[in-house]
C-alpha cells in the first residue's frame, strides 16, 4: 500500500487500530489484486487469504471488489464497473427484506418486493390485508392484483394475449374492445356475431343470434353438424322448451306449446299386446264390459278423462292400449261372426 504524504510505510508491526481523519485530502492506493485491508489476526501467508477487503482485477473478470472469508473465499462482492452484486450468505435490509443463502427473497407483509429507482410508486407490493400481490402504478395504486390464496387475478387495464402479429393458431388479441381469435389463416372476432359476453354468475349471455358449426345462424340458436360428429347436441340433464318451464322432475324433456314431428319413435318399456291372441287370455265378456262403462264411464285400463286432464298421456303407453282393445274387439267380432253363423244354420236347418 503506497500512502502519498501521509506517513511513511512502517516496517514493524504495530499492535493498534488504524485511524485516517475523514478531512484528509490524500488517496489511498493500491495494486491490483491486492488487499485494501486485511484483518491483523490472518495467519495465512498466502496473497490472497484470511478476512479483509480485495480488490480482484481479472480473475475472474470483470474486476470486482471482494470481501473475503477466513479462508479468502469471497462472500460479498461488488462489480467494480457494473455495480452488481452477489451475496453467498443471508442478506437483510431493515428487517424488511432478507434474502436466506443467497437464493430466496423473503419480505414481511405491507411491504415491496421491489420498486422503480427513479419513481418508487411503481413497484410489487405484498398486503396482509388483503392477502394478494399489487403491481402498482405511477400513483402507486394497483394496476395488477393476484389474490395469495385462490389465485384470481383482477386487471386494471387492457389485455393483450399472444403476438397480435403472429398468425398462429390460438392467439388471441383486443382490437377495438373485441376479443380476436387466430384460426391459422386470417383474425376473427370471437364474439361475432356483437354481443356475447359472460354475465353475473358465470351466465354467458348474447343479445344476438349465435351459430354453432354455422356462421349464419338463422335462429336466435342453430346447431349444424359437420363430419366427424354425429350429435348436434348432449343434454345431460332435464330439457325444457318454451315460455314456462316445466317443474316436475319426473320428465327430462317438456314442451310448453305445439311440437311439431314429420317421424317419431318410443319405446316401450312394456310387452306389446300379442298376448291378447294367445289361447289363456281372458277376454271380458261383453256383459262385464257393459256394466263396467255404465259405471265408470270409460273402457276398462283406459285412463278417464279427468286423469288425461290432470298428468296427460304417455304416447307409447297409450298406443299399447289402444292396441290391446283393437285386438279385443277383433276377438269380439271373430266370436260374433262364428255366433251369426251358427244361428243362420239352425234357421236354414228348420
Amino acid at each position: 500500500m503506497n500512502i502519498s504524504n501521509l506517513f511513511s510505510i512502517v516496517t514493524t508491526v504495530v499492535a493498534c487500530s488504524l485511524y485516517v481523519s475523514v478531512a484528509c485530502s490524500q488517496t489511498a492506493s493500491i495494486d491490483g489484486n491486492q488487499y485494501a485491508f486485511t484483518f491483523s489476526g490472518n495467519t495465512n501467508a498466502e496473497p490472497k487469504s484470511g478476512f479483509g477487503l480485495y480488490f480482484n482485477q481479472n480473475n475472474p473478470a470483470p474486476a470486482q471488489y471482494e470481501f473475503l472469508n477466513s479462508s479468502g473465499t469471497p462472500i460479498f462482492a461488488i462489480g467494480a464497473v457494473s455495480g452488481h452484486t452477489r451475496v453467498e450468505g443471508a442478506f437483510s435490509m431493515g428487517g424488511n427484506i432478507n434474502m436466506d443463502n443467497g437464493t430466496t427473497l423473503r419480505i414481511r407483509g405491507n411491504n415491496y418486493a421491489f420498486q422503480y429507482y427513479d419513481n418508487p410508486n411503481y413497484g410489487l407490493y405484498f398486503s396482509t390485508t388483503t392477502q394478494a400481490y399489487h403491481f402498482t402504478g405511477g400513483n402507486g395504486l394497483p394496476v395488477f392484483t393476484v389474490n395469495a390464496n385462490s389465485g384470481d387475478a383482477a386487471l386494471g387495464g387492457g389485455l393483450r394475449i399472444g403476438n397480435s402479429n403472429s398468425s398462429a393458431i390460438g392467439y388471441m388479441r383486443v382490437n377495438n374492445g373485441r376479443f380476436e381469435g387466430h384460426d391459422g389463416a386470417n383474425w376473427k372476432f370471437l364474439d361475432n356475431p356483437p354481443g356475447l359476453w359472460l354475465a353475473a354468475g358465470g351466465t354467458l349471455y348474447s343479445d344476438s343470434s349465435i351459430g354453432i358449426g354455422t356462421s349464419t345462424p338463422a335462429a336466435r340458436l342453430q346447431v349444424e353438424v359437420h363430419a366427424p360428429a354425429t350429435y348436434a347436441a348432449h343434454f345431460g340433464g332435464k330439457v325444457s322448451v318454451g315460455s314456462q318451464p316445466y317443474t316436475n322432475t319426473e320428465y327430462m324433456f317438456t314442451v310448453d306449446g305445439h311440437a311439431l314431428f314429420t317421424e317419431a319413435t318410443v319405446k316401450l318399456r312394456n310387452n306389446w299386446p300379442d298376448y291378447v291372441f294367445h289361447e289363456n287370455y281372458e277376454l271380458t265378456s261383453l256383459d262385464e264390459l257393459e256394466s263396467f262403462i255404465e259405471n265408470y264411464g270409460h273402457l276398462p285400463e283406459i285412463p278417464a278423462a279427468k286423469d288425461v286432464e290432470e298428468a296427460g298421456i304417455e304416447l307409447g303407453e297409450m298406443n299399447r292400449l289402444l292396441m290391446q282393445k283393437i285386438e279385443e274387439l277383433t276377438l269380439y267380432t271373430i266370436n260374433q261372426e262364428k255366433r251369426i253363423k251358427e244361428l243362420e244354420a239352425q234357421i236354414v236347418s228348420r
